[in-house]
């Protein structure tokens, strides 16, 4: 479960940095993402830039465990790929609501899944 601290610094970042496991190399691989946060139930949901041709997806998507750390303080989640078209959208909305849709375009493109990471209980 993610604690006050934790979630705290969430919500003073604009990116988080994730760990996944490489599926080939087994290789512990750390990179900084954007994010939205949801609060209750805390959930972080997440993009990839490439959507699902992005390297670190295909890693997530063999192995769904993931680490998150924001302000030093990290929590080991298990996250879930949603391609339902009507909640990447959704994320896209909030993605371009909260860096502008300007920064979005820059940086996304083909964006098909959206990544929900949980921090309450049961992660």
């Amino acid at each position: 479960m993610a604690t006050e601290a934790l979630l705290e610094s969430l919500r003073k970042s604009r990116e988080v940095s994730i760990t996944v496991k490489g599926r080939s190399s087994g290789r512990d691989i750390s990179l900084p993402v954007w994010f939205v946060l949801d609060e209750q139930p805390p959930a972080l949901w997440l993009l990839p830039i490439r959507g699902s041709r992005s390297p670190w997806f295909r890693n997530l998507e063999a192995n769904p465990t993931l680490r998150v750390e924001a302000g030093g303080q990290s929590l080991d989640t298990r996250a879930t790929v949603r391609r339902e078209p009507g909640v990447v959208q959704d994320v896209i909305e909030r993605f371009k609501a909260r860096y502008t849709a300007h920064e979005f375009e820059r940086y996304y493109r083909d964006v098909d899944v959206a990544i929900e990471v949980p921090l309450g209980h049961g992660s």
